[in-house]
């Protein structure tokens, strides 16, 4: 394979990340002088009866026609009135977490799962019905912090986002993970519950001791630290090298599987409850097609608001040409309108970037699915990604290409946006991750290429 020229940048638009519920702000606690204190082992849990979470209600605003309504309501930002299919998941989060503030005691529940499965909707949904109760009266006062990881610059930047919501001083990474680890072993931990809400954990696991802090800190005497952790990796305990961290998030462990066809059935069906825009079989031909290739709940809720786009514009097309009545497009998506919908996803600039990428620049781009999966992290090393690439070549009997032209794929693939590599390196050791070209939009154009029907899983 041949050097690759320097490419002309391209824009790749996906759709962005879910909106974030503003929580609202704490008290915050003065700290006081430390007492020294042991580490004791991890208490055993007492099985605890599961709580349902209560329904929300949402008046629907009368101006709205239909497809409007359609649209907002099937946005992946959009606030369900319940979490179908989590129920079980969501009672187990909701009774640990009630019991421990009502215990005033520190408590860790890890929770896996993979992309777009209701793990974050989830403890959003939980810590909002437990905010409620401590207003009517019915629970103690709560601390409560979330920190999505993917957004910091640096795992060490926990520290300074877990710092500045407790005392709303900012101080660096060392000085702040000072302060913590007093506020942990001081009196000061006595008052409130502390609810920690850390999403993407995946992102922090190459820092050991930032995973050992913060695990172990919900076991020291009097913390009353309550730490939710949610990851893409069912076996990232097992992965940690500090066997204390394993034997601490061992301690609840709950994970959120892919949603099958007929879960999806059901989450698109709650959504446009009381909304005639869509034929039955138009929305189980959605679910069945998502489920084929990712059971990604957010997937199928962005196929189905294109699709009623889809229909808005077949009808004003159909209204501005003065068309018949008798040859008016149906007022509801049919299925084939949903197959529009996917094939344009399947075309968008993203999978079509894939799509026309070489033979090697797809090859690499798979390595790093899949030594982030082998990881448990959202990133990786060249060496490692390298490595798969070549093993892949031997086992599939495809010809290796020179260290000199992985390197060039890198860069081409930096250049492009479609990953993302660490500055200041260009050594073997050099960090990447996906970066405008997510991990399903691989998979769908891997999935058209023959060569990949034996490799893509």
């Amino acid at each position: 394979m041949g050097r690759p020229g320097r490419p002309k940048k391209i824009i790749i638009p996906l759709s962005g990340p879910e909106e974030e519920e503003e929580m609202p702000s704490t008290p915050k606690s003065k700290r006081k002088s430390p007492t020294k204190a042991k580490t004791p082992s991890p208490k055993k849990r007492r099985s605890l009866p599961n709580t349902a979470l209560p329904q929300r209600t949402q008046q629907p605003v009368e101006s709205e026609t239909p497809f409007e309504r359609a649209r907002k309501i099937l946005h992946v930002s959009a606030v369900p009135e319940y979490l179908p299919c989590r129920e079980n998941e969501t009672s187990q989060i909701l009774s640990y977490v009630q019991e421990a503030i009502k215990e005033k005691n520190g408590t860790c529940i890890y929770i896996s799962g993979t992309p777009g499965t209701g793990k974050t909707a989830s403890v959003r949904e939980i810590i909002r019905v437990l905010q409620g109760k401590v207003d009517t009266k019915d629970l103690n006062r709560f601390k409560f912090t979330e920190i999505n990881a993917l957004k910091l610059s640096d795992p060490l930047k926990t520290y300074c986002a877990l710092w500045e919501s407790l005392s709303e001083e900012k101080v660096t990474a060392d000085h702040a993970n000072s302060l913590l680890e007093e506020y942990f072993k001081s009196s000061a931990s006595k008052n409130e519950p502390w609810v920690v809400f850390i999403d993407e954990l995946d992102m922090l696991v190459a820092n050991q001791s930032l995973m050992y802090n913060l695990f172990n800190w919900p076991n020291v005497p009097n913390s009353r630290l309550i730490l939710i952790a949610v990851a893409n990796t069912m076996d990232l305990p097992e992965r940690m090298t500090h066997k204390k961290i394993s034997s601490r998030i061992g301690l609840t462990r709950i994970n959120f599987t892919t949603y099958n066809h007929q879960q999806l059935i059901k989450i698109l069906e709650s959504r446009l409850e009381g909304i005639e825009t869509f034929e039955k079989d138009a929305i189980e031909f959605a679910a069945r097609k998502v489920s084929a290739f990712s059971g990604d709940a957010r997937r199928a809720l962005d196929i189905c608001r294109r699709a009623v786009e889809i229909l808005e514009s077949n009808l004003c097309k159909t209204s501005d040409s003065g068309v018949s009545t008798s040859t008016t497009p149906k007022k509801q998506v049919t299925i084939a309108i949903v197959d529009k919908a996917i094939k344009e996803m399947l075309n968008s600039p993203s999978v079509t970037f894939v799509r026309r990428a070489s033979l090697h620049q797809k090859l690499f781009l798979w390595s790093i699915i899949e030594t982030q999966r082998q990881k448990g992290a959202d990133e990786t090393e060249f060496r490692e990604v390298v490595l798969h690439h070549e093993t892949l070549c031997m086992i599939h009997d495809i010809e290796k290409p020179p260290y000199s032209d992985l390197f060039a794929i890198c860069s081409f693939l930096c250049n492009c946006a479609a990953i993302f590599a660490q500055d200041g390196r260009r050594d073997i050791y050099r960090r990447i991750r996906l970066n405008c070209v997510s991990e399903d939009d691989i998979i769908l154009a891997l999935k058209q290429d023959s060569i990949f029907k034996n490799i893509v899983k």
